[in-house]
């Protein structure tokens, strides 16, 4: 997604806007049983303000996202967003960057929950105690297996609160 923000997107010289983008996610949650839809969002991107932001926040709520990784605006040298006026005071990207942080664990959450009980296959990422990425994209604690197990094996596990 990278911004909610039409403006932003525009700025960024996307290739999509954000009305494609969610139609694209609708069809995928029409077409997949419960898909983990994942994300990245650049917040702070020069001339990003308040109410650009907060589209951001309300697309991340209506596609109820499994993931979000959230990138603070940092300047590459080089590129043609260092050219770009109005840059987003640091103590600004901070704030929405928590803001987002804190929405990603709520959504987080809220994926996880629908797959309580089920059953799910983890490739372990490591062993002591055993974890890994299920099929859905989120980490799982899997209970010790009866024999040694080692990175990249495949368990299956029901899920638990």
């Amino acid at each position: 997604l990278q911004s909610g923000s039409p403006r932003i997107l525009k700025r960024m010289a996307r290739q999509y806007t954000a009305e494609e983008y969610l139609k694209i996610c609708g069809n995928l949650q029409v077409a997949l049983d419960r898909p983990a839809i994942t994300t990245d969002i650049i917040v702070g991107f020069p001339g990003e303000t308040e109410e650009d932001f907060e589209k951001t926040v309300e697309i991340c709520h209506r596609v109820n996202f499994a993931k979000i990784h959230v990138f603070p605006y940092s300047p590459r040298r080089g590129t043609p967003a260092t050219r770009l006026d109005c840059p987003v005071r640091p103590t600004i990207i901070r704030q929405r960057t928590a803001i987002l942080h804190q929405l990603d664990s709520q959504l987080q959450e809220m994926f996880r929950r629908q797959f309580i009980r089920e059953k799910v296959q983890v490739i372990l990422e490591q062993t002591k105690p055993p974890r890994g990425r299920c099929d859905r994209y989120f980490m799982v604690d899997c209970p010790p297996p009866n024999e040694p197990c080692h990175k990249g094996q495949v368990l299956v596990t029901s899920l638990s609160s």
